[in-house]
């Protein structure tokens, strides 16, 4: 990414301000009490009892917690761990999420833009639409257990990141991901759009 003009720094500046301003604001931060793991939050023994499983960190992390709560070294060492989450759990600690790229020069927004882009990022031939590519069930399950407000939220990030991201082939996928989401948005909101 080439060096920014101080003007363009300010506008960025201003682009992740009022982006964290539409994150606290779609995503109360509610204490989560439900499931975490779409898996279940209870765990077999395993043959190392003093070595804590991920899941069991998540579990352990996340579990009767605010987004606001959950410290950055948590998301660094689980930055694209919110897709074991329960669609509920994935609303209710996506903004954490979000916060934390917004944060670290993007960093882990490249998970949220994998999950958002469809499964093939490719230009569309002549006979295909762009809007039939595969959208991953994971994907819809999230979106719909998220609300209208929160929906732009997690678009209006895409946006950003395909602006703003330093690789070329993430800034594509998060531009793939805007493509899909304002997609689900029509479909789940069709007098919206």
């Amino acid at each position: 990414m080439p060096e920014q003009t101080p003007y363009e720094s300010d506008q960025r500046r201003r682009h992740v301000n009022a982006l964290c301003e539409a994150i606290f604001y779609a995503f109360p931060p509610e204490p989560y009490t439900g499931t975490i793991l779409a898996g279940g939050d209870t765990f077999p023994g395993h043959d190392y009892p003093h070595e804590a499983q991920p899941e069991e960190d998540i579990v352990r992390s996340l579990k009767h917690q605010r987004w606001t709560h959950i410290p950055a070294s948590f998301l660094e060492r689980h930055l694209g761990d919110f897709v074991f989450l329960t669609a509920e759990a994935f609303t209710a600690f996506i903004p954490a999420w979000l916060l934390f790229a917004l944060d670290n020069d993007n960093q882990g927004g490249e998970f949220i833009a994998y999950t958002f882009a469809p499964d093939e990022v490719h230009e569309a031939s002549p006979n295909e639409n762009p809007s039939q590519l595969q959208i991953r069930p994971l994907t819809v399950e999230m979106f719909r257990a998220l609300t209208p407000p929160q929906r732009r939220v997690i678009r209006d990030f895409l946006i950003y990141l395909s602006e703003h991201h330093a690789s070329d082939f993430i800034a594509d996928r998060a531009a793939a991901a805007v493509d899909t989401v304002s997609n689900l948005i029509t479909v789940f909101e069709p007098e919206s759009e």
